[in-house]
């Protein structure tokens, strides 16, 4: 744990670095909205991530201890191995993220930054870790023990930052093997031709061999086809359910059903719809920066507390995980610009007050130095409220 919030501390320092640096060269890369929504999406993650791992070990370690094909020797050939088969295994996962509704559904939260930039690295979509544990138990069949696989899952989070920089252009020969920022912005594009490709996350040799390659060749226009409307994390990660839902409410139960395993786009006769690049999005800076800004804070702490406050009670940390998720919902509705109603500045408050009864100081004075802010927050003068972005 203190591992990963030393890599969150260290990612948050180069996203603020990219930033300054970027506009003080005159060629900002990122939006105040669309990167706050980023962020945002990385709060919920952080919350749901560990019991999606939780439950992968929960099979994976049985499975390794009882049912494996051969004996993990810890030598260098065992580690190429365990390097491709979580390449391979990875590969075919982030193909069907891109290549079903199912998959897209849950993935897309991680494409909907219309910018590439390192907080779209941080732009984790939350239900991913409910989804991928079937790509990764067939590691246990060939005897990958789970110490094995952990630093494989920090190696492949830790590799997948960089691929976000725009900064670096070509790598030369390591083009053929290594996937690269290039290969990675291809991947990111929502351009005709660049759909759909380069899914490897450190290698990029199975799209060669499996002929979803393709190289870059203009610059991309980032984003997805169907954008979900706002800036909302919540709308973000549930909303796409919600498209897929809607499109096929005329059709047959089976296709409602089959639906969800065909490609975005799919139509019961077999067709599939093209996707084009829509129009940007308006994403002006939201008017109530500072709430944004307070809300994120509040969150962050609140839900990068509750995984590894193991000391609290289950109330405790409940009540604190209730908590920070309303302020990640003020938050979406703060970056939207919406007259946010003072009753969901109240409910934040009182949910914090409630979590302060439940846990010892100092956590309880901060945790009540919080719900004070909050409230300070419910009781500003009104101002005219500005428009949604869209």
């Amino acid at each position: 744990m203190k591992l990963g919030i030393a890599g969150l501390i260290l990612a948050g320092l180069a996203f603020v670095a990219e930033a300054a640096i970027s506009a003080a060269r005159g060629r900002p890369l990122h939006r105040w909205t669309d990167s706050l929504s980023a962020l945002s999406l990385s709060l919920l993650t952080g919350l749901v991530a560990p019991f999606g791992k939780a439950f992968l070990f929960l099979l994976y370690i049985p499975l390794q201890a009882n049912l494996a094909l051969r004996e993990w020797q810890g030598d260098v050939a065992d580690w190429v191995m365990a390097v491709l088969a979580y390449e391979f295994f990875g590969y075919w996962f982030h193909r069907f993220s891109h290549r079903t509704n199912l998959g897209w559904a849950v993935h897309i939260a991680h494409h909907q930054s219309e910018e590439l930039n390192l907080s779209t690295a941080l732009r984790t979509a939350p239900l991913r870790s409910l989804l991928d544990w079937p790509t990764l138990l067939p590691m246990a069949l060939l005897g990958i023990p789970p110490h094995a696989m952990v630093l494989l899952y920090i190696q492949h989070v830790a590799g997948q930052y960089w691929l976000h920089i725009q900064w670096v252009r070509s790598l030369g020969p390591l083009e053929w093997v290594l996937n690269t920022p290039s290969h990675h912005r291809v991947h990111h594009g929502c351009d005709e031709g660049y759909q759909d490709a380069n899914y490897g996350a450190s290698l990029i040799i199975w799209d060669r061999l499996f002929g979803t390659f393709v190289p870059e060749t203009h610059a991309a226009t980032y984003g997805v086809t169907r954008p979900v409307p706002g800036w909302d994390p919540f709308r973000a990660t549930f909303y796409p359910f919600w498209q897929v839902w809607d499109d096929a409410r005329e059709w047959s139960t089976w296709d409602r059903m089959r639906v969800w395993l065909m490609p975005p786009g799919w139509k019961p006769d077999g067709s599939v719809a093209k996707r084009s690049p829509p129009a940007r999005r308006n994403a002006a800076p939201p008017r109530r920066l500072y709430q944004a800004i307070w809300h994120f804070v509040t969150a962050s702490l609140l839900l990068m507390t509750v995984p590894q406050a193991s000391f609290l009670s289950w109330p405790a940390r409940l009540a604190m995980a209730f908590a920070g998720l309303w302020a990640v919902r003020v938050f979406g509705l703060v970056l939207e610009d919406k007259a946010v109603a003072r009753v969901e500045h109240v409910g934040v408050a009182v949910s914090l007050l409630v979590t302060a009864a439940l846990l010892p100081e100092p956590g309880a004075v901060a945790v009540a130095c919080m719900a004070a802010g909050e409230l300070a927050l419910a009781l500003r003068p009104r101002g005219a409220r500005a428009a949604s972005p869209r």
